[in-house]
Protein backbone atom coordinates (compact mmCIF):
# COMPACT_ATOMS: atom_id res chain seq x y z
CA UNK A 1 0.00 0.00 0.00
CA UNK A 2 1.10 3.46 -0.60
CA UNK A 3 -0.25 6.65 1.08
CA UNK A 4 -1.77 9.53 -0.57
CA UNK A 5 -1.46 13.12 1.32
CA UNK A 6 -4.23 15.73 0.97
CA UNK A 7 -4.77 18.98 3.00
CA UNK A 8 -8.29 20.32 3.89
CA UNK A 9 -9.23 24.07 5.32
CA UNK A 10 -10.78 24.51 8.10
CA UNK A 11 -11.55 28.35 7.56
CA UNK A 12 -15.18 28.45 5.50
CA UNK A 13 -14.25 30.94 2.68
CA UNK A 14 -10.92 29.07 2.31
CA UNK A 15 -12.84 25.66 2.41
CA UNK A 16 -15.38 26.87 -0.46
CA UNK A 17 -12.46 28.54 -2.66
CA UNK A 18 -11.14 25.04 -2.95
CA UNK A 19 -13.98 23.22 -3.40
CA UNK A 20 -14.40 25.65 -6.49
CA UNK A 21 -10.64 24.63 -7.57
CA UNK A 22 -10.57 21.35 -6.73
CA UNK A 23 -14.15 19.94 -6.26
CA UNK A 24 -13.83 19.25 -2.59
CA UNK A 25 -12.36 21.06 -0.06
CA UNK A 26 -9.44 19.04 0.15
CA UNK A 27 -6.46 19.18 -2.22
CA UNK A 28 -3.70 16.64 -3.07
CA UNK A 29 -0.16 18.17 -1.41
CA UNK A 30 3.70 16.44 -2.56
CA UNK A 31 4.78 13.27 -0.56
CA UNK A 32 5.76 13.00 2.03
CA UNK A 33 4.62 16.40 3.21
CA UNK A 34 7.31 18.10 4.68
CA UNK A 35 6.43 21.27 6.04
CA UNK A 36 8.68 24.50 4.79
CA UNK A 37 9.29 27.79 5.97
CA UNK A 38 9.18 30.05 3.00
CA UNK A 39 9.14 34.02 2.31
CA UNK A 40 5.29 34.99 0.69
CA UNK A 41 4.54 38.13 -0.98
CA UNK A 42 1.86 39.86 1.39
CA UNK A 43 2.65 37.40 4.24
CA UNK A 44 6.48 37.13 4.92
CA UNK A 45 8.12 34.33 6.51
CA UNK A 46 5.16 31.36 6.92
CA UNK A 47 5.04 27.87 6.79
CA UNK A 48 3.65 25.91 3.53
CA UNK A 49 2.93 22.74 2.06
CA UNK A 50 3.35 22.06 -1.46
CA UNK A 51 0.04 21.20 -3.90
CA UNK A 52 0.96 18.07 -5.68
CA UNK A 53 0.21 19.35 -9.46
CA UNK A 54 0.95 16.34 -11.07
CA UNK A 55 -2.03 14.47 -9.21
CA UNK A 56 -4.24 17.32 -10.56
CA UNK A 57 -6.70 17.10 -13.33
CA UNK A 58 -6.23 19.15 -15.99
CA UNK A 59 -8.98 21.42 -16.06
CA UNK A 60 -7.99 21.55 -11.76
CA UNK A 61 -4.96 22.90 -12.81
CA UNK A 62 -6.59 25.56 -15.32
CA UNK A 63 -8.43 26.84 -11.79
CA UNK A 64 -5.12 26.63 -10.08
CA UNK A 65 -4.05 29.03 -12.63
CA UNK A 66 -7.13 30.93 -12.85
CA UNK A 67 -7.25 31.43 -9.19
CA UNK A 68 -3.05 32.81 -9.34
CA UNK A 69 -3.99 35.00 -11.68
CA UNK A 70 -7.09 36.71 -10.34
CA UNK A 71 -5.49 36.39 -7.05
CA UNK A 72 -1.68 37.93 -7.96
CA UNK A 73 -2.53 39.81 -11.08
CA UNK A 74 -0.10 38.06 -13.06
CA UNK A 75 -0.38 37.33 -16.80
CA UNK A 76 -1.59 33.36 -17.20
CA UNK A 77 1.23 32.19 -19.42
CA UNK A 78 3.48 33.80 -16.43
CA UNK A 79 1.19 32.25 -14.02
CA UNK A 80 1.68 28.48 -15.76
CA UNK A 81 5.03 28.99 -15.85
CA UNK A 82 5.94 30.15 -12.59
CA UNK A 83 3.58 27.02 -11.37
CA UNK A 84 5.26 24.70 -12.95
CA UNK A 85 8.72 25.91 -11.94
CA UNK A 86 8.33 26.67 -8.68
CA UNK A 87 5.12 24.49 -7.31
CA UNK A 88 1.81 26.09 -5.44
CA UNK A 89 3.03 26.79 -2.00
CA UNK A 90 0.00 26.42 0.31
CA UNK A 91 0.15 27.80 3.55
CA UNK A 92 -0.49 25.68 6.30
CA UNK A 93 -1.97 27.83 8.98
CA UNK A 94 -5.60 26.61 9.30
CA UNK A 95 -5.39 23.38 7.27
CA UNK A 96 -5.41 19.97 8.45
CA UNK A 97 -3.25 16.80 6.90
CA UNK A 98 -5.90 13.85 5.69
CA UNK A 99 -3.72 10.59 4.72
CA UNK A 100 -4.94 7.28 2.74
CA UNK A 101 -3.90 4.66 1.83
CA UNK A 102 -4.44 3.57 -1.76
CA UNK A 103 -3.98 0.14 -3.33
CA UNK A 104 -0.49 -0.58 -4.48
CA UNK A 105 0.14 -1.09 -8.36
CA UNK A 106 -0.38 -4.31 -9.76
Amino acid sequence: MTENFWISASDPERAAEWTRIFGENCAPITTPPAMQNVILPYLGETNVYFLDLNALTPAQFERVVDHSVARFHQDRDYVRQALRRDGMPIVARGTTIIVSEAPAAE
